[in-house]
């Protein structure tokens, strides 16, 4: 198996254990918290939802830029994390990430949501057949793991574009899926 198909394999098993990743609205609580008895997703490898050899969407022509805002639903602590997500359209899908002021050594999930982040902090996530499979290749999903200054990046690709059906980007906690932690609209 070659390097690219075991990431991908590796990612895919990794997603299915995160399913609803930022939380659906079943699973949220009044205060945004994480639902009694969720899984705990901290030892997930999320570093196996990156693809280190692809062109980051920011080298890529015509990529969409945005700025991340912290959500009401972030936990507390986290009112300094900040950065940028690109995305790029070129014949597939290209996303990148770049945060700061995140836990040192925490592990973060990001997914592409199907509303801008001002309509329900980005509503959905995004997915090429809705309804589908919550996973890659039907979502796109980050994973990124923060440094010891907090600082985190990332990208990753799918095959397909997604048009304009992803407006905005939602990262959150691993261990916290139902706490989205910052978004932003391409």
């Amino acid at each position: 198996m070659n390097r690219r198909a075991a990431v991908t394999l590796t990612g895919l098993l990794t997603t299915t254990l995160l399913l609803a990743g930022c939380g659906g609205d079943d699973a949220d609580t009044a205060d945004g918290g994480a639902e009694a008895g969720a899984a705990d997703h901290s030892s997930m490898d999320v570093m196996a939802m990156n693809d280190p050899d692809a062109t980051p969407a920011y080298d890529v022509d015509g990529a969409a830029e945005g700025a991340f805002t912290v959500l009401d639903s972030a936990p507390p602590g986290s009112e300094d994390v900040a950065g940028e997500a690109w995305l790029a359209q070129d014949g597939g899908t290209t996303v990148s990430v770049e945060l700061s002021g995140l836990e040192p050594g925490a592990t973060y999930m990001a997914h592409l949501h199907a509303e801008p982040c001002g309509t329900d902090d980005g509503g959905p996530h995004f997915q090429f057949e809705v309804g589908g499979e919550e996973v890659p290749p039907n979502e796109v999903h980050l994973g990124l793991e923060a440094d010891d200054e907090g600082n985190a990046t990332a990208t990753t690709t799918n095959d397909r574009e997604v048009g304009d059906g992803a407006p905005s980007i939602v990262v959150h906690p691993t261990d916290l899926p139902d706490n989205r932690l910052v978004c932003a609209d391409f």
